[in-house]
């Protein structure tokens, strides 16, 4: 199936609104996604609108502006020519319809002759012009004023973001030991990577934002991530292995039970200083009594 993603959708991906969580895993399916060429100004231009609007910083207005450029290399877009432009006229002469609307929908219309189509749209207007196409399937099928039609666990992360100095170094690092916890490599662009696992996804941005200076985990700010590893044997094969990949292990004398008698972690730091902190799922019996060993200036608990 081919997807027309008109601009309403497509600026969903790169900014938090009603419909992005819709909009993102659609984009992750195998789907082919076409726009006509517009699409690229009306994002640019919408980004900015939030901007002027208040609704994000200026340093976001420019991540998102990134981002959307690393998200439409994913779509065909296909200028727009005198014979789709005419076929936008047509369309936009004959029905309540901005010119721009038609675009979309005559692109869709178009692709419609020969394959199946749908056309994502959150634009009330738009998708009544495409609701004259008995050709086209318009997407998402309901909308509703907080989107979604699959409710989100509230128990959930959505994602994490980490800004750090060197993406490279990291990825050696922490890309290993998120493959070993059974995450995948998502997405990457210019400065940054993305690993995901189910719904929650993790990026390591080395951002032309970012302020100078060495990560610190003991500074304000986050101390650490902890993360599920599984059974208990899990937990130790991927500690046993973690130091040939640049992790070194974190209060050994209290290791596996620095956090507790019932709580079975190994807790990781590599060169860069992040620290991860790898859970198992249930910890064995044991009678003894551990205490997590942190200094002074530490910020959080395990």
């Amino acid at each position: 199936m081919i997807l027309v993603v008109d601009a309403s959708a497509a600026v969903k991906l790169v900014l938090d609104e009603d419909g992005s969580d819709l909009v993102r895993r659609i984009w992750d399916e195998p789907l082919s996604l076409t726009a006509p060429s517009i699409v690229l100004p009306e994002v640019a231009a919408a980004i900015d609108a939030a901007r002027r609007a208040g609704r994000i910083s200026a340093t976001m207005c420019r991540r998102a502006q990134r981002y959307w450029d690393e998200a439409a290399a994913e779509i065909d877009v296909v200028s727009v020519d005198v014979s789709l432009a005419s076929r936008a006229g047509a369309l936009a002469a004959s029905r309540p319809a901005r010119g721009m609307d038609a675009v979309y929908v005559a692109l869709a219309d178009r692709l419609a002759e020969e394959t199946a189509v749908g056309l994502l749209s959150f634009d009330d207007r738009q998708r009544a012009v495409a609701a004259g196409s008995r050709a086209l399937s318009l997407l998402p099928a309901e909308l509703r004023p907080a989107d979604s039609r699959v409710s989100a666990d509230p128990a959930v992360v959505h994602h994490l973001e980490l800004w750090l100095p060197d993406v490279p170094a990291v990825e050696a690092s922490l890309g290993w030991l998120l493959g070993e916890l059974g995450w995948a490599e998502h997405r990457r662009w210019q400065h940054a990577v993305r690993w995901r696992l189910g719904s929650t996804y993790l990026v390591v941005e080395q951002s032309p934002d970012l302020l100078p200076g060495r990560y610190e985990r003991t500074a304000p700010g986050l101390n650490h991530l902890a993360l599920h590893a599984g059974s208990p044997a899990a937990v130790d094969s991927i500690a046993l292995a973690a130091p040939e990949h640049g992790w070194n292990l974190l209060f050994p004398d209290a290791h596996p039970y620095a956090g507790g008698s019932e709580h079975y972690a190994a807790y990781l730091e590599d060169g860069n200083g992040l620290e991860i902190e790898l859970v198992a799922a249930q910890a064995p019996p044991t009678g003894r009594r551990g205490a997590r060993k942190r200094a002074v200036a530490t910020v959080g608990e395990g």
